[in-house]
């Protein structure tokens, strides 16, 4: 069997997850936020998960209310966590470090599965698989499922080629503050292409074999002596690049990650075209630009004198701005482990899956009437403890942050276009900027914020 698919009987068994039973967990999960703690204090599997879930399982002592809440309180912790593994992938690539950058940038792919899976009702323990079938209920995979890493991506390969995966990006990403889905409903040629969609993943640059095979090359990183076979030198100037484009890409907004956002929208409206028409979007047909100018009428309320439509008609047609954001197209290079640049491919796709991940939580939360106050305790400590503040800053003030990323953006501009290419300039000259560009635990924040 091919190890990326899942087999018929985990399929038929991953079919029992319940999305809205995690919904309802939490709901009871909110209630501790105001104690300052994501689990209530007897939840009996808020220590030593995996071992006490071993145990319940083989003296069929499951709690299960208790697992779907664990499950439900895990979404927005994955994802925090998966921008953590990425911050460190960031700075171990601005080091020169491109083995360390790969390892860590790996396990933010898999947190971000993780995320994914979690809020559809799937939840991974080692070899200790549930899905959550009701507000109470958990179902035990079995010990005949696959451990973490093989179980991870092939339950996520299953979920993609679900009709109801487009819930994820078509509720939760929000360009310009409008639901994708309600976007794409404006023509109503397209209005129920989202319930069919198939394949919308791998065009976002996130090809789920590639992501599964990425383990292999992060096992190549992880075990085998880093420079071995030699290692060329490297360019310290390109790296910084790379980490000033990711995050221009991730500026925060109220609803999400603007640009990000609005590119998400081009490449869906493309999917959306292509699906239904069967033809490649093209701005020079008449079809095409009809379904644009449908698009571009939500953003403009009808309004078609608005500049607003006139922008976004530009931007959808690829007039202006022609090119997919380079996190797009890094996630969707092909490369093996002798490619230099692999650890860059690996670290955007990454990228993509969590902000795909925050949108999950996100749209979580928003659904439970949880606001930013509620969990503050949470990324406060969070912030206090990876150094992005002395003092939290009130949950109206976070988006504020970016002015402080931007002006170290700004400086390590400044650097690259001064000509030096050595990892001792980049960390003599721009100390602060290398410690704040690594900080990606802020873009987490920010996007189960929006």
């Amino acid at each position: 069997m091919n190890n990326f698919v899942a087999s018929a009987q985990l399929q038929a068994d991953l079919a029992l997850a319940d999305p809205q039973g995690v919904a309802s967990a939490f709901e009871r999960v909110a209630i501790h936020l105001s104690d300052g703690r994501w689990l209530g204090q007897r939840n009996f599997y808020r220590k030593d998960t995996v071992q006490r879930l071993k145990a319940g399982i083989q003296n069929s002592a499951l709690k299960q209310r208790q697992i779907a809440e664990y499950v439900a309180a895990s979404v927005p912790l994955h994802a925090s966590d998966g921008w953590g593994y990425l911050g460190r992938s960031m700075h171990a690539h601005l080091m020169g470090d491109r083995a360390t950058a790969t390892h860590l940038a790996y396990y933010a792919e898999l947190r971000a599965a993780m995320t994914v899976l979690a809020a559809h009702g799937i939840g991974v323990f080692d070899r200790q698989h549930f899905v959550v079938t009701g507000p109470f209920t958990v179902e035990y995979l079995g010990n005949q499922a696959p451990a973490t890493h093989q179980f991870t991506w092939q339950a996520l390969q299953w979920w993609a080629s679900q009709s109801n995966s487009w819930r994820l990006i078509g509720e939760g990403i929000r360009p310009d503050g409008v639901k994708l889905e309600d976007w794409i409903a404006a023509d109503p040629t397209y209005a129920t292409w989202g319930a069919v969609a198939s394949g919308w993943v791998s065009d976002l640059g996130l090809d789920l074999q590639r992501v599964a095979s990425d383990q292999f090359l992060r096992n190549v990183a992880s075990y085998r002596p880093h420079e071995i076979g030699g290692s060329a030198p490297f360019d310290a100037s390109a790296g910084a690049s790379f980490a000033v484009s990711l995050w221009r890409s991730l500026e925060p907004g109220k609803s999400g990650f603007p640009l990000l956002d609005r590119h998400f929208l081009r490449i869906t409206a493309d999917r959306a075209y292509r699906s239904v028409s069967g033809k490649r979007a093209d701005a020079s047909s008449a079809r095409f630009q009809a379904f644009v100018d449908n698009l571009a009428s939500v953003g403009a309320r009808g309004d078609i004198s608005d500049p607003y439509f006139a922008m976004l008609q530009s931007f959808l047609l690829r007039k202006s701005s022609p090119f997919d954001l380079r996190v797009f197209r890094d996630a969707s290079n092909r490369s093996d482990s002798e490619d230099l640049n692999h650890h860059l491919y690996v670290m955007s796709r990454a990228a993509i899956m969590l902000v795909l991940a925050s949108a999950a939580a996100r749209r979580l939360i928003s659904n439970s009437s949880v606001d930013r106050e509620q969990n503050a305790f949470w990324w406060e400590r969070l912030g206090a403890d990876r150094g992005l503040w002395r003092t939290a800053p009130h949950s109206d003030d976070l988006l504020d942050l970016w002015q402080d990323i931007r002006d170290e953006i700004d400086i390590v501009e400044d650097w690259i276009e001064g000509g030096s290419n050595y990892s001792s300039s980049l960390i003599e000259s721009c100390p602060r900027a290398l410690t704040r560009l690594s900080q990606l635990e802020i873009a987490g924040i920010w996007g189960l914020a929006g």
